[in-house]
Protein backbone atom coordinates (compact mmCIF):
# COMPACT_ATOMS: atom_id res chain seq x y z
CA UNK A 1 0.00 0.00 0.00
CA UNK A 2 1.49 3.31 -1.02
CA UNK A 3 0.77 6.69 0.50
CA UNK A 4 0.06 9.44 -1.95
CA UNK A 5 1.21 13.01 -1.49
CA UNK A 6 -2.40 14.10 -1.52
CA UNK A 7 -3.39 11.91 1.44
CA UNK A 8 -0.39 13.11 3.47
CA UNK A 9 -1.27 16.73 2.75
CA UNK A 10 -4.89 16.14 3.74
CA UNK A 11 -3.80 14.59 7.07
CA UNK A 12 -1.44 17.50 7.74
CA UNK A 13 -4.20 19.98 6.83
CA UNK A 14 -6.63 18.26 9.22
CA UNK A 15 -4.10 17.93 12.08
CA UNK A 16 -2.52 21.40 11.73
CA UNK A 17 -5.11 23.33 13.84
CA UNK A 18 -4.84 20.72 16.60
CA UNK A 19 -1.02 20.84 16.63
CA UNK A 20 -0.99 24.65 16.51
CA UNK A 21 -3.34 24.77 19.51
CA UNK A 22 -1.08 22.42 21.49
CA UNK A 23 1.97 24.55 20.71
CA UNK A 24 0.20 27.73 21.83
CA UNK A 25 -1.04 26.10 25.06
CA UNK A 26 2.43 24.78 25.85
CA UNK A 27 3.93 28.23 25.28
CA UNK A 28 1.33 29.96 27.43
CA UNK A 29 1.76 27.52 30.28
CA UNK A 30 5.25 28.82 30.99
CA UNK A 31 4.43 32.55 30.64
CA UNK A 32 2.51 35.02 32.78
CA UNK A 33 -0.22 37.36 31.51
CA UNK A 34 2.41 39.87 30.28
CA UNK A 35 4.31 37.23 28.29
CA UNK A 36 7.21 36.95 30.74
CA UNK A 37 8.48 33.53 31.83
CA UNK A 38 6.79 32.26 34.99
CA UNK A 39 8.79 31.62 38.12
CA UNK A 40 11.23 33.37 40.39
CA UNK A 41 13.59 35.79 38.68
CA UNK A 42 17.16 35.99 39.93
CA UNK A 43 19.57 38.82 39.03
CA UNK A 44 23.25 37.98 38.96
CA UNK A 45 26.39 40.01 38.32
CA UNK A 46 29.54 38.04 37.57
CA UNK A 47 33.05 39.52 37.56
CA UNK A 48 35.58 37.02 36.19
CA UNK A 49 39.15 38.11 36.83
CA UNK A 50 41.67 37.68 34.00
CA UNK A 51 43.28 34.69 35.74
CA UNK A 52 40.01 33.05 36.88
CA UNK A 53 40.26 29.26 36.74
CA UNK A 54 43.83 29.57 35.46
CA UNK A 55 42.61 31.72 32.56
CA UNK A 56 40.00 29.26 31.28
CA UNK A 57 36.19 29.61 31.23
CA UNK A 58 34.31 28.74 34.43
CA UNK A 59 31.05 26.83 34.18
CA UNK A 60 28.61 27.72 36.92
CA UNK A 61 25.41 25.91 37.82
CA UNK A 62 22.81 27.88 39.76
CA UNK A 63 20.71 25.28 41.59
CA UNK A 64 17.41 25.97 43.36
CA UNK A 65 16.26 23.24 45.75
CA UNK A 66 12.59 22.82 46.68
CA UNK A 67 12.85 19.91 49.10
CA UNK A 68 14.67 19.39 52.42
CA UNK A 69 16.17 16.07 51.27
CA UNK A 70 17.63 17.81 48.19
CA UNK A 71 19.10 20.57 50.37
CA UNK A 72 20.63 18.03 52.77
CA UNK A 73 22.21 16.18 49.84
CA UNK A 74 23.54 19.25 48.03
CA UNK A 75 25.13 20.62 51.21
CA UNK A 76 27.51 17.65 51.17
CA UNK A 77 28.35 17.64 47.44
CA UNK A 78 31.48 19.33 46.09
CA UNK A 79 31.37 21.07 42.73
CA UNK A 80 33.48 18.31 41.21
CA UNK A 81 30.99 15.68 42.41
CA UNK A 82 28.07 17.82 41.24
CA UNK A 83 29.41 18.23 37.69
CA UNK A 84 30.35 14.54 37.42
CA UNK A 85 26.88 13.36 38.52
CA UNK A 86 24.66 16.32 37.62
CA UNK A 87 22.38 14.34 35.32
CA UNK A 88 21.88 11.72 38.04
CA UNK A 89 20.93 14.39 40.60
CA UNK A 90 18.49 15.98 38.16
CA UNK A 91 16.86 12.61 37.46
CA UNK A 92 16.82 11.65 41.14
CA UNK A 93 15.22 14.89 42.33
CA UNK A 94 13.11 15.71 39.22
CA UNK A 95 10.61 18.50 40.11
CA UNK A 96 12.36 19.25 43.41
CA UNK A 97 15.29 20.99 41.74
CA UNK A 98 15.91 23.66 39.09
CA UNK A 99 19.30 24.11 37.39
CA UNK A 100 20.48 27.09 35.35
CA UNK A 101 23.86 26.68 33.67
CA UNK A 102 26.18 29.38 32.33
CA UNK A 103 29.84 29.62 31.32
CA UNK A 104 31.91 32.72 32.11
CA UNK A 105 35.07 33.81 30.32
CA UNK A 106 37.96 35.25 32.35
CA UNK A 107 38.39 39.01 32.05
CA UNK A 108 34.70 39.73 31.52
CA UNK A 109 31.89 41.18 33.59
CA UNK A 110 28.37 39.92 32.92
CA UNK A 111 24.95 40.83 34.24
CA UNK A 112 22.20 38.30 33.71
CA UNK A 113 18.83 37.24 34.96
CA UNK A 114 17.38 33.78 34.97
CA UNK A 115 13.93 32.49 35.73
CA UNK A 116 13.29 29.18 37.44
CA UNK A 117 9.90 28.43 35.88
CA UNK A 118 8.71 27.56 39.40
CA UNK A 119 6.59 30.14 41.23
CA UNK A 120 7.41 29.08 44.78
CA UNK A 121 10.49 30.16 46.74
CA UNK A 122 13.31 27.65 46.87
CA UNK A 123 14.26 26.30 50.29
CA UNK A 124 17.87 26.96 49.34
CA UNK A 125 19.93 28.06 46.35
CA UNK A 126 23.39 26.71 45.57
CA UNK A 127 26.13 27.82 43.23
CA UNK A 128 28.55 25.22 41.90
CA UNK A 129 31.63 26.48 40.02
CA UNK A 130 33.60 24.03 37.89
CA UNK A 131 37.18 24.99 38.74
CA UNK A 132 40.30 23.03 37.81
CA UNK A 133 41.73 23.48 41.32
CA UNK A 134 40.71 21.25 44.23
CA UNK A 135 38.13 22.53 46.69
CA UNK A 136 34.42 22.56 47.43
CA UNK A 137 33.62 25.38 44.96
CA UNK A 138 30.06 25.33 46.29
CA UNK A 139 28.20 28.15 48.01
CA UNK A 140 24.73 28.09 49.55
CA UNK A 141 22.90 31.41 49.28
CA UNK A 142 19.67 32.61 50.83
CA UNK A 143 16.97 34.75 49.30
CA UNK A 144 18.51 37.64 47.44
CA UNK A 145 17.61 40.45 45.08
CA UNK A 146 20.98 40.64 43.37
CA UNK A 147 23.85 38.20 43.63
CA UNK A 148 27.41 39.31 42.91
CA UNK A 149 29.93 36.59 42.06
CA UNK A 150 33.68 37.21 41.91
CA UNK A 151 35.52 34.49 39.99
CA UNK A 152 39.16 34.38 41.01
CA UNK A 153 42.15 32.27 40.10
CA UNK A 154 41.34 29.21 42.20
CA UNK A 155 38.00 29.93 43.90
CA UNK A 156 35.02 32.29 43.92
CA UNK A 157 33.22 34.54 46.35
CA UNK A 158 29.56 35.49 46.52
CA UNK A 159 27.96 38.65 47.89
CA UNK A 160 24.21 39.03 48.34
CA UNK A 161 22.35 42.32 47.94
Amino acid sequence: MSISKGSVLIKIFILWPFLATLIVIAGCASKDSKGRPKGKVYLVEVDAENNANDGTPVTIDFVSAYDKQVVDTLETVTASEWFQSKNNYILQFEAKIFVFNKEFVPGHQVQLEYTTGIDEDAIANFIFANYHSPGEHRVRVGKFKILIIKLQESDFFVFEK
